[in-house]
């Protein structure tokens, strides 16, 4: 098996209904790490399971155009409005990553995705 990682960034604000501190609009410069899996043996010629830039791809094309400098109200997460906590960002990734990978037939799985709100709080999604 290979495991190979993306990492990419994104500004957002969300607020978390009810909580005594996040309740209110504030904003974070959210850093992601999406790990892939991959149980198949590389077959390109470089020894590659996928070029690193697909992957990136694959993960921006849901961080840019979906949370960059956007108010993230809430998510819906298997047809439920969910609040943005980090939990549920990288549940939300892992469903969003996972659709992708299968539409560009890809020969990778999502392994986990970690959010950080800051350098020291973070939520792990981990596929077991």
């Amino acid at each position: 098996m290979f495991i190979i990682s993306v990492k990419d960034k994104f500004s957002a604000a969300h607020k978390i209904p009810g909580h005594h501190k996040c309740g209110n609009i504030h904003g974070h410069n959210f850093g992601v790490e999406v790990m892939f899996k991959s149980l198949v043996a590389p077959k390109d010629e470089n020894g590659m399971t996928v070029d690193f830039a697909k992957a990136k791809e694959i993960v921006q094309d849901i961080t840019q155009k979906e949370f960059d400098h956007h108010f993230i109200e809430e998510l819906v997460i298997n047809d439920k409005k969910v609040p943005v906590s980090a939990e549920n960002l990288a549940r939300y990734l892992y469903l969003k990553i996972s659709e992708k990978l299968l539409e560009e037939d890809l020969p990778l799985e999502v392994y986990s995705i970690k959010i950080c709100e800051t350098d020291n709080f973070c939520a792990i999604y981990l596929v077991i």
